[in-house]
């Protein structure tokens, strides 16, 4: 299923389950797909919105960049589902209400934070530096900036 994104000859949905909780493990340093099912699950107890959105943004990362044709060893270690998570938490009801337009404003930063993701590598990579989490940084003070120029009502449209 869906093997034609994929270079390699391997299963779709191992990649996916692996690099999803990854990604969340990623948020505590942890690089085992099972400390990061660990995470979620202590996430989702705590609260349980950003545990769902924190699952959706790192699924999303994960499958638009298969979608994409990126490396898959660099999704297989979650480091694409990692700023998506932080992303679509963050912004879906960590710093923000959680209501439909911030959940949709976070969808649309989480495909930003993959874009901004594949720049990055490509540029720290002369350097052989990671990116880190320069994409959701980025993606963060832009969303901050706009509710903040929103909310004093400066935006002008047209």
């Amino acid at each position: 299923m869906f093997t034609f994104f994929l270079k390699k000859k391997t299963k779709f949905e191992k990649i996916l389950f692996r690099s999803v909780f990854r990604g969340i493990g990623q948020m505590c340093f942890c690089g085992s797909e099972w400390g990061g099912l660990a995470m979620f699950l202590a996430m989702f107890l705590y609260d349980w919105k950003a545990g769902v959105l924190a699952l959706s943004g790192s699924y999303f990362g994960a499958l638009v960049s298969l979608l994409f044709g990126l490396d898959t060893s660099v999704i297989y270690s979650g480091l694409f589902s990692f700023n998506t998570a932080l992303t679509m938490a963050g912004i879906g009801c960590i710093f923000a209400t959680c209501n439909l337009q911030n959940i949709l404003t976070a969808i649309w930063h989480c495909f930003v934070c993959i874009c901004l993701q594949c720049s990055f590598s490509v540029v720290f990579s002369s350097a052989q530096l990671p990116s880190s989490s320069w994409p959701f940084n980025l993606c963060m003070v832009l969303f901050s900036v706009v509710a903040f120029r929103k909310k004093q009502k400066y935006i002008e449209f047209g």
